[in-house]
């Protein structure tokens, strides 16, 4: 079982390292407001919410997963973000 955030995460990873495979990955029932209610501190929410969008992004570049397309206006917002500090999740440099 995984989160809403993460249950494609395994899909992806799987996906890249043997392509033809299709295995399905569940999750609880949980809406996003609800998994957000789960998280006490709201900037370290943000900074996995990042974390998990910068591997998205990066990890088909190093190999790690499948391409997925990301709007050019979600590369923004995560730019803005971590310009302003929600970065703690992030890759090395």
């Amino acid at each position: 079982m995984a989160t809403p955030k993460t249950r494609v995460r395994p899909y992806r990873k799987g996906a890249a390292c043997e392509r033809s495979a299709h295995r399905p990955v569940g999750h609880a029932p949980l809406s996003f407001d609800e998994y957000v209610t789960t998280h006490a501190d709201e900037k370290q929410l943000i900074d996995m919410l990042m974390g998990d969008m910068e591997r998205v992004m990066e990890y088909p570049k190093r190999g790690f997963a499948i391409e997925q397309h990301v709007p050019e206006r979600v590369s923004d917002v995560f730019d803005r973000l971590r310009a302003r500090g929600y970065d703690s999740w992030l890759l090395p440099a």
